[in-house]
């Protein structure tokens, strides 16, 4: 969950910088530098809160790529172990557990939101 919410966060900051970026290059240099390419790009690349802006920018699309491929990482490991449970269940519950197992499992489902009963969610 907290990489969700962290993921939240950065896709509204980027967003949120984005609009304000795009905002401020329009009004401080593409109104007045329209008619000539080359002044506008010197100004977009010597001014610094422009490239200040843009540099954040790209920041937080790489903290959003870092972070996505996080939570791909922890999913992936969540629903490996998951599997080797359900798959190793006979071997874990003994032969008097196995039928008091669905307690457990009812309580895990209940309280985590983990299936064990089955490999695929």
């Amino acid at each position: 969950m907290k990489l969700k919410k962290r993921q939240l966060e950065l896709v509204l900051a980027w967003f949120c910088l984005t609009i304000l970026y795009t905002v401020y290059v329009v009004k401080t240099l593409l109104l007045p530098y329209r008619y000539s390419f080359l002044d506008l790009f010197n100004q977009l690349m010597t001014n610094q809160l422009s490239t200040f802006g843009l540099l954040a920018i790209l920041f937080c699309l790489f903290a959003f790529k870092l972070l996505k491929e996080q939570k791909e990482k922890k999913e992936k490991e969540y629903h490996d172990l998951r599997k080797e449970i359900v798959d190793r269940s006979k071997d874990l519950w003994k032969e008097q557990r196995w039928n008091d197992r669905h307690i457990v499992f009812e309580h895990i489902e209940k309280n985590y939101d983990i299936n064990l009963y089955h490999e695929s969610k």
